[in-house]
């Protein structure tokens, strides 16, 4: 019984620091989802544009700025760092004390997968498809879809139906949120 009682304790705090973080998120689009928990540092230097998703228990680094463009979905456990160690120094070893920041920056319409880790000073392009447990240690151009440790390029998405369903304004989300959408299952 007394264990039970902790655990909703510690659920409570839990979620009320989740939503503590998420007020302190200064740049904001409209339709914003975000399951919690999450935990993000320095959530001030977060921006969401509008309709974005964000799975559960996302962990963002926000030491240095972090950017969703609009339209970006991301599935559960993504970690986002923007800092590293100083190691090329002739100070210390294995590094010194500086610390080095990079902005992270995630392009419209991306899909990034579950458990992707996204290392600091990466620039994600548009309408790009990340595969699920992915590192991605590069810079991935538009309409790229990539996978793997590190992930590499896999192929291309067909960029004019792409832009054909851009211009028709069909974002998942927005879909999504006007019950536009069919949810039905498919099996190949």
């Amino acid at each position: 019984m007394m264990q039970k009682l902790n655990r909703k304790i510690v659920n409570l705090f839990w979620k009320l620091y989740c939503y503590k973080v998420l007020k302190a998120i200064c740049r904001k689009g409209d339709n914003i989802d975000i399951k919690l928990p999450i935990t993000i540092v320095n959530p001030k230097n977060l921006t969401l544009h509008s309709d974005t998703y964000i799975g559960p228990e996302a962990w963002i680094s926000a030491h240095a700025n972090v950017e969703f463009d609009s339209g970006v979905i991301i599935g559960p456990r993504l970690k986002i760092y923007t800092a590293n160690h100083n190691y090329l120094n002739d100070v210390a070893i294995p590094y010194d004390g500086v610390t080095i920041l990079k902005k992270v920056t995630i392009g419209k319409n991306t899909w990034i997968g579950g458990d992707v880790i996204i290392l600091p000073g990466i620039n994600i392009g548009e309408g790009v498809v990340v595969g699920g447990g992915s590192v991605v240690t590069k810079n991935i151009p538009d309409h790229a879809i990539v996978g793997g440790n590190p992930a590499q390029i896999i192929k291309y998405r067909d960029v004019e139906l792409y832009n054909k369903l851009k211009e028709e304004d069909k974002i998942y989300l927005k879909l999504k949120t006007n019950n536009k959408i069919d949810f039905s299952t498919k099996y190949d």
